[in-house]
Formats: C-alpha cells, structure tokens, sequence
C-alpha cells in the first residue's frame, strides 16, 4: 500500500505542486537549501509542543553554553495572530511562502504545524517532534515527508 501523497514519488508530483504554488504567488521555485551554514532555522510554534521556545533555549543553551550555536540562525514562526512572541502572520501567504522558502531547517510539533513542509527547498531538512501533550506519542503528519522526497 502506498501511504504517500498520491503519486508524489512517481510522478514527482509534490515538486510540481510546489512550484506551482509558488509561481501561483509570482515566486520563482526556492533554492536548493543551503549546504554550509550558517543554516536557517524555522522553529514553528505548535499547540502540541506548547513550550518549544523554552525548550529550544534550553538545548542552546546545553550545546554551548554562554554562547550561541556558530552554524545556525533559528527563528521562531508563528503562524497565529499575537500568540506567545511576534507573529509571523499577517494573512499574506506570499509572506508565508517567502519565510519557507529561506528554511534550511524546519522544527514543529505534530499536526498542522508540519503541513508547510512540502513547499520546502530540495535539501532542507524536516525534523518532526511529536505530541508531547499526548501519552501515546504521534506525528501525524509523516506522510507528507514521505511524499515529497526532495526533503530530509
């Protein structure tokens, strides 16, 4: 059984999907993602990962302390009007695809906070934490990783 999204392997479909949408909205298809740094990282504010700031801080924090990390310039995105820091949303999905086209590294929680990452750049890089609010650990979106395999 195929659980990807329908023929993205195949057909190479998700490639085609994104660029269209990204034409659809006068952008040309994004860069590869960088291979060298410094990377840029996307962290996405998720209701099933609610402290994932702190927690971002945190391992900073541990990786060099009383430092920061040479390699990696992290942002934190909010795709919600006036939640937890400066939102990144502001209705214009051109913006949105501008802010995922400059992802190297894309950070969310499980669910809807994942669903950008077909629009990522050949290369970038998906890291999927999880439900922490959950016993039963999940990470929903997989699939959509799965089918677009031009990212990691």
């Amino acid at each position: 059984v195929n659980f990807t999204l329908g023929a993205c392997r195949q057909l190479d479909a998700c490639r085609a999907f994104r660029t269209k949408i990204y034409r659809s909205q006068g952008l040309p298809p994004p860069p590869p993602a960088r291979q060298n740094g410094p990377f840029r990282v996307s962290v996405v504010q998720n209701k099933r990962f609610p402290d994932l700031e702190r927690t971002v801080a945190e391992l900073q924090r541990k990786a060099v302390p009383g430092g920061e990390l040479e390699d990696f310039s992290i942002s934190f995105v909010s795709w919600t009007p006036g939640k937890h820091h400066e939102s990144m949303q502001t209705g214009n999905f051109t913006r949105h695809m501008e802010i995922i086209a400059s992802t190297d590294i894309h950070v969310s929680g499980a669910g809807t906070g994942q669903m950008y990452q077909t629009f990522l750049p050949d290369g970038a890089v998906h890291i999927a934490l999880g439900d922490r609010l959950r016993r039963r650990q999940g990470f929903m979106e997989e699939y959509m990783a799965e089918g677009a395999p031009y990212i990691r």
